[in-house]
């Protein structure tokens, strides 16, 4: 596999998750010790540990939660209920992962929306 565009060297798990989200000009910046995630700007994801978390809303977190997946936690009590880990299921498969990233840059993209009215 050819390494992603701005995919760190060191990071396989990074690599191939830009390699699938190809498709949506995804690019990373180191925060934090993880990666965060943009598509146009839109901050949407975060890799932690070799764990990818979406952004969610009351709607799109209810199929995280169906799955079992857990959301983010930064430090120990201090959950991010925001962004929940996908599961391997949909990492596994291209098509899943775009649409579920998908998702996630459209709700941060109402989220900013309603902020800046």
């Amino acid at each position: 596999m050819t390494r992603a565009k701005n995919a760190p060297k060191n990071n396989s798990f990074v690599a191939l998750i830009l390699d699938k989200l190809s498709d949506l000009e995804v690019h990373c910046k180191p925060m934090f010790g993880c990666f965060g995630l943009y598509s146009n700007s839109i901050f949407f994801g975060i890799i932690c540990d070799d764990q990818l978390f979406l952004r969610t809303d009351e709607t799109t977190r209810k199929k995280f939660i169906k799955e079992g997946m857990p959301s983010l936690v930064f430090k120990e009590k201090q959950r991010e209920h925001n962004y929940y880990q996908v599961p391997d299921s949909v990492i596994e498969s291209r098509a899943k992962l775009n649409r579920w990233s998908n998702e996630a840059v459209e709700v941060q993209r109402q989220r900013k929306a309603t902020r800046t009215r």
